[in-house]
């Protein structure tokens, strides 16, 4: 079964095809010409977005069908609640073509919001922290697993991520139990890591999909996962993780088509 598909049935969507729109890291710096929200960096008002988007979500083909889009990497945290409060960010997404998304946010409940606002076309991840500043110190952590227990029942979660974490701190007591949790759930994880911590993560979770975005220390993604594992690595989306991601998301989703 292609990669893809696996990814989709981790999280038992319907019928949809997911596709890895994995950006290069050139496409992170639309020209300002294009951007369709200019207004936004200079501060955005809650009439940037209109809720008037084309009826979208799939990618036509040359043949004139057309593919339903699942992006598999959609942020929506704090600092985007006021300019773009759920309901809009749910019509930015269908003016981006996008049907479904993984979303994660900064803190949890900006999954929460939409997943609620959407609940047929959102499947949320819990992020394990609950500010960017905890990224890099989460995995030492005590009061994580906990914490993670406690917010997984405010909505029927269906993975954990997206989590920062690198080489052997993917060992750590705390990062073993985030994963044990997903584990006995069922549930997908999303790690943005090495190779190093990637491999850490596969052998405590065999039996369980893992993906990732590019990794700092691999350009072949062949290198990435070890070929035994049968969730192999997908590579994934638009990657909103700041302000002037969202502005520019149809931009960046058509750019990944052609």
């Amino acid at each position: 079964m292609p990669v893809i598909h696996r990814f989709a049935r981790s999280v038992r969507l319907p019928a949809v095809v997911a596709l890895c729109l994995f950006l290069s890291e050139s496409l992170s710096a639309v020209p300002a010409s294009q951007d369709p929200l200019p207004s936004w960096r200079g501060g955005a008002t809650k009439d940037s977005i209109t809720a008037s988007a084309p009826a979208a979500g799939h990618i036509a083909l040359a043949d004139g069908r057309s593919i339903p889009i699942f992006d598999a990497h959609i942020h929506y945290s704090e600092d985007v609640w006021e300019p773009l409060p759920p309901d809009r960010a749910i019509a930015w997404l269908t003016r981006a073509g996008i049907d479904k998304a993984r979303v994660s946010g900064t803190p949890s409940e900006g999954a929460e919001r939409l997943y609620r606002a959407a609940p047929d076309r959102i499947v949320p991840f819990l992020r394990p922290y609950p500010a960017r500043a905890h990224r890099k110190t989460w995995f030492g952590n005590p009061d994580v697993p906990g914490s993670v227990l406690e917010r997984l029942g405010r909505i029927p979660y269906r993975g954990i991520g997206e989590f920062h974490v690198f080489g052997e701190d993917a060992d750590s007591d705390v990062a073993r139990q985030v994963i044990r949790i997903a584990r006995d759930r069922g549930f997908a994880l999303h790690a943005h890591t090495d190779t190093e911590g990637m491999r850490r993560i596969l052998a405590q979770a065999p039996d369980t999909a893992v993906s990732s975005g590019p990794m700092p220390d691999s350009t072949s993604p062949s290198t990435r996962m070890p070929r035994d594992h049968p969730h192999p690595l997908i590579e994934v989306g638009m990657d909103t993780y700041v302000p002037s991601r969202w502005a520019n998301l149809d931009v960046l989703a058509q750019a990944s088509r052609t």
